[in-house]
Order: C-alpha cells, then structure tokens, then sequence
C-alpha cells in the first residue's frame, strides 16, 4: 500500500513482453501525479510504437465535467508535443468503479496511474484509493507512477523553451 517509487506490477506474463499488441492506457484526473503518469505513459508509447489512450472519469453527482473536458484537451496536446496519435474517452460515474470496467472490457497492454490523486498530500506515501482499487481489481499490468509533472510547456510552450 505504500510507495514512493515507480511500480511495475505484472498480471498477465502473456501480455508482458513487447511482441503483444496493445494500447497504453493512463489514467488522468489532473492532478500533477496523474500528468507525471501521461508523460511517462507518452514515453513508453513512442519508445515501444504503441497506441495511446488516456482515459478520465466524471461522477455525474459533481460538477467539473468542463474541467476534464480540458483535461482530456490538453492531454491531447501534451501527446502532439510527443508526436503522437492519442485517444480520449471520458466515462461517468465513480473513478475506481468505472476505470476498473474499463480495463476490464478493453484489456490494455498496460495501464499508468499517479500513485496519487487530487485528494492526496505530498507527504503520503499510501496510494490512492483509485490507484488502489485498480491495482486491486483491474486485470491489466500496471504501472504506477510516482513522477509528478505539470503540463505549462504544453500550454505555453515558449515558457519551457526559454
């Protein structure tokens, strides 16, 4: 339950070598170990040639889906400044629930996630209870990432150039 390095948790000894076909897949809730899990996800996708998905959830009871709407947007970009192809899809209902069905019935080569979420402070080394609850039930190798990054070269490019 607790870490503070990069994970790799291995499932599927079928799945895990690089002769399977396969998308990436990460999941992002926007917060900074969730886009540390994009970047990372983006540089094992190019590395390895594989397709790229990121994947966010809006529990229909709360307000924000405008937010992860540009979540997803600028997931987009992030993944065009890595010179990849990337697909989006937005689920509904509760994060760990939903991103667990998702696994489930689209089995992904490997899944990323941010050892933490929106919820969480820097000085936890618990996981989160998303990260948790996939690591838990999702049958995908997984990867969870322990990098934090915020995406302001994406969006303003000239910053991170200077």
């Amino acid at each position: 339950r607790r870490t503070n390095t990069d994970t790799m948790i291995v499932r599927d000894l079928d799945n895990a070598t690089l002769a399977e076909d396969g998308t990436i897949v990460v999941a992002l809730d926007g917060s900074t170990w969730s886009w540390g899990a994009l970047q990372t996800a983006c540089e094992l996708a190019k590395t390895n040639n594989r397709p790229l998905e990121v994947v966010a959830v809006h529990n229909p009871e709360l307000a924000g889906e405008e937010l992860i709407e540009a979540h997803l947007s600028l997931a987009r970009q992030v993944a065009r400044n890595h010179e990849l192809k990337v697909r989006t899809t937005l689920l509904d209902g509760s994060a760990a629930t939903a991103l667990v069905e998702y696994v489930n019935s689209s089995r992904p080569w490997l899944v990323l996630a941010g050892r933490h979420g929106l919820d969480s402070t820097e000085q936890d080394n618990n996981l989160g209870s998303v990260t948790e609850h996939l690591l838990r039930y999702g049958p995908s190798n997984m990867l969870i990432v322990s990098r934090e990054w915020t995406p302001t070269e994406a969006i303003h490019p000239q910053v991170a150039a200077s």
